[in-house]
């Protein structure tokens, strides 16, 4: 899962279990893609898209800019 630290605005992926222990601290949030949450993939880093598309299988994501890791990872 995805979690940002307010005070830092860093950004990392963990597993679902350090997620559940980061998520009681305050200064942590997910950013999971909600429907109602209002999270954008813009405010990922390039290198956070990467690793998302990655988990998702696509395809030649080495190579993609952030526009396109985008379009790539909402479809």
């Amino acid at each position: 899962m995805w979690i940002k630290n307010i005070r830092t605005a860093k950004q990392w992926y963990v597993s679902e279990e350090r997620g559940k222990i980061l998520l009681k601290d305050d200064d942590y949030v997910s950013l999971e893609k909600q429907a109602d949450s209002g999270f954008s993939l813009d405010e990922l880093t390039v290198s956070a898209l990467k690793k998302r598309a990655a988990d998702k299988g696509i395809e030649n994501y080495q190579s993609l800019d952030k526009e396109a890791l985008i379009k790539a990872l909402d479809k």
